[in-house]
This record gives C-alpha cells, structure tokens and sequence, in this order.
C-alpha cells in the first residue's frame, strides 16, 4: 500500500466540510451578515433577492457536496465502495470475537454468532484489521504473506504467496 492509503478517507472529510462551509456561508449571505439592519430596511429589493437567491444556492449546493460525502463515506464504512489490492502483505495475528465484541481465545462456543478479523502489516509498515468471513479466515494462517483484496474495512479474498520464517 503506498503512503497516500487513506486518500479517499481524507476526500471524504474535506466533501463533508466544504460542504458544511457552504451551508454556512450560504445562511450568512441569507440573513443579510453583519450588514442585516441595513438590507431589512432597505428598499433596494433586486440586492436583497439576489443575495437570497446567491445565499439559498450556495446552501443546496452545499449540502449536496456533504450528502455525497457522507453516502460515500458510509459506503466505504460498509465495504459497499471499491475495492483495492494489498500486495505482500503479512497476516500477523487471526482474532475471533463474539458478536458483542469480546475476544475467544480457545473454546469457540457453538450456537453463538462469531466475527473474524485478521490483523496485517503492509510493506510500508501500516497495521491494519480486516473483517473477514470464516471461509477465509481459516484458509489463512499467522504469518502468511500473500496479496489481499479488501473493501471498506471487510478482507475479501487473500492469495497466500510464502510463509514468513521467524528467526
């Protein structure tokens, strides 16, 4: 994974803000700003419709940057977004937890809903857990190196290249 991993996280944050700064900037030009008393008792209407028409577009505009940036971020959330490819990565630790959370270390009960994580490290040092079904969970051990394919924060497939010997 190269350095600018979370590139489209930072994406997300600046639609979101710029969208929430023209919401604002939008409803100050609306309610007249710091000169108010003047255009609420001014007889000039063509300035005050066309800073209100100005306003009330920069606010619709505004709040449908942060409405995609919010749809996109939870899209990404979800692992409803695109998908990218990690090559060799290391898979440094295999975590199950019960569905509220709390670990299992030995004894998986049965019955119980159960969450799968993998815990890796990408060739430029970045650590990072991916949810993963069981199916690939259990294909893939501690220590493997392979190429991973990963969707928000779900791990979809993992192709195994090598092992990583401890020394």
């Amino acid at each position: 994974m190269r350095s600018g991993s979370f590139l489209s996280e930072k994406i997300i944050g600046w639609l979101i803000g710029s969208g929430v700064v023209g919401i604002l900037l939008g409803g100050y030009m609306i309610t007249g700003g710091r000169r108010g008393r003047i255009y609420r008792y001014s007889t000039d209407l063509e300035t005050i419709n066309f800073r209100t028409h100005v306003g009330e577009t920069i606010v619709v505009i505004g709040a449908v940057v942060a409405l995609i940036g919010l749809i996109a971020g939870l899209m990404i959330a979800y692992g409803l977004g695109p998908s990218r490819r990690l090559y060799q990565v290391l898979v440094e630790e295999r975590m199950v937890t019960l569905s509220d959370g709390t670990p299992v270390f030995s004894d998986i009960p049965e019955g119980e809903p159960l969450k799968y994580y993998l815990r890796m490290r990408t060739t430029d040092g970045e650590v990072f857990e991916a949810r993963c079904a069981p199916e690939v969970f259990y294909a893939v051990k501690e220590q493997s190196i392979g190429n991973a394919k990963v969707a928000g924060e779900k791990l979809i497939s993992f192709m195994q290249t090598g092992m990583r010997h401890r020394v």
